[in-house]
């Protein structure tokens, strides 16, 4: 990321973090996995800066990373261990690996439109190669749609539309699409049409 950029977010990371007394705040949108095991809250700044919080449902689940189709062209982490990057729907579909060295590439995880569908051009990533997010570290809603919590996934531009959160191995833990995009519709030469299982 552009240093400047970084010197950019990390002001308005600042600016955001609510103080150990934060009062709760309701977000904007909020995006539920199609398995009911996460959930993400989309907060807005009037600057044109927002954040992501992540409310991980089941007690046994972990992820290594999630993703939130936007097109907003910059993203950024301020959690320990964790990157932050915006990704064109090309960049995702020509598998960017996911960190210097990485062997998991976008690729791994699905095909942009199968997860995010074709609504945006692109999507916010955040991954960790060594730090899961779990049930008991990361954002508890403190009612429906309400969060306490300090903005550590930050992005610029309008709100997005779809997520999916994966695992170490790029399998999908929940994603708020639940079917596939008409691209992903599968042919038969005999005329049969049906749509194509998975990602």
């Amino acid at each position: 990321m552009n240093p400047t950029l970084r010197f950019v977010f990390a002001t308005v990371s600042i600016l955001l973090a609510p103080s150990a007394a934060a009062e709760p705040s309701a977000a904007n949108e909020v995006i539920t996995g199609t398995t009911g095991e996460i959930v993400v809250g989309e907060f807005a700044g009037g600057d044109g800066f927002g954040h992501y919080l992540i409310d991980i449902l089941k007690s046994s689940t972990s992820i290594s990373g999630f993703a939130v189709s936007s097109d907003a062209p910059n993203a950024a982490a301020f959690r320990d261990g964790w990157e932050g990057t915006h990704l064109s729907m090309i960049e995702w579909n020509a598998g960017t690996p996911l960190g210097i060295g990485a062997s998991l590439k976008t690729t791994d995880i699905g095909t942009f439109e199968n997860l995010f569908g074709n609504s945006e051009s692109g999507a916010n990533l955040y991954f960790s190669l060594n730090d899961l997010l779990t049930d008991a570290s990361d954002h508890d809603q403190v009612t429906p749609g309400v969060w306490t919590d300090e903005p550590e996934f930050v992005f610029f531009g309008d709100l997005a539309s779809e997520f999916v959160a994966f695992g170490a191995n790029g399998a999908i833990i929940d994603k708020s699409l639940a079917r596939a995009t008409p691209d992903e519709r599968c042919y038969h030469p005999n005329g049969f049409q049906g749509v194509r299982i998975g990602v």
